[in-house]
């Protein structure tokens, strides 16, 4: 399998064999892909203040035994070239990156899952990169089940991380928040648990404070988008869900 890592998509003057959103004047401009024997996906693209790009995800994915993803984050700059890539818990288990930010200070913050440190089963993965891509400090979060980290968002004072968690032997995803410092140490950690399942995907800062979390959440089969947000302590201030009959 193949992993596109980015494209740019620029005007052109000169007619294009590929139109993009029905702009018959553009065209993809450069493509980079890194590939694996296995399945590789990208999950965040940041526009870094350098001008580059940097990608987060995963490779080598394989879902039967013995499992060995390697979590990655590629910087390609303007005109397509590879800067770095760097690669994390190859050889150790299931490593994965699914949100990303860069800090002020330039740092690349990162939000995934892994088997390789942590509690049991797989857990929430907060990994805080120098550009250089080596590890300033990298934490597991979670319990005995199926922990996740989906995105993350600057705070005043640190990150917010977030994602889902389950129990063990459970289905049942609930809202998973954790915040760390500016160095990536764990300041608090909270669960918003509920009858029905709730998969958190996405957190930004909201307008006036606090932070705006998304996702989808599901009862009996039938599967709803949800908005919720959140004080700057974690502590739900509404819910609101949208796709149901009523």
């Amino acid at each position: 399998m193949v992993l596109i890592l980015a494209f740019a998509i620029l005007a052109a003057s000169a007619p294009s064999p590929l139109q993009v959103s029905g702009d018959p004047e553009a065209r993809v401009a450069w493509t980079r892909v890194i590939s694996s024997p296995e399945n590789d996906w990208i999950n965040d693209l940041v526009l870094l203040r350098n001008g580059n790009v940097a990608a987060a995800g995963f490779t080598g994915r394989r879902d039967d035994p013995p499992s060995d993803w390697s979590a990655v984050v590629a910087e390609i700059d303007p005109d397509g070239g590879l800067v770095r890539q760097s690669d994390y818990g190859a050889g150790s288990g299931v490593d994965a990156f699914f949100g990303m930010l860069e800090a002020k200070d330039g740092r690349r913050v990162l939000a995934g899952f892994t088997t390789r440190i942590g509690h049991g089963g797989i857990d929430g993965l907060s990994l805080i990169a120098h550009p250089d891509g080596s590890v300033l400090r990298e934490e597991a979060h979670g319990g005995e089940g199926y922990d996740r980290f989906t995105d993350v968002a600057q705070a005043d004072d640190g990150y917010l991380f977030l994602g889902h968690s389950q129990e063990a032997h459970s289905d049942k995803r609930r809202i998973f928040l954790v915040k760390t410092d500016s160095e990536g140490r764990k300041l608090w950690e909270r669960i918003h648990d509920a009858p029905e399942s709730w998969g958190a995907l996405y957190i930004e800062p909201a307008p006036g404070g606090g932070f705006i979390i998304a996702g989808g959440t599901s009862t009996g089969g039938d599967s709803d988008m949800f908005a919720m947000k959140i004080d700057d302590d974690g502590r739900e201030l509404w819910r609101k869900r949208s796709g149901t009959a009523d």
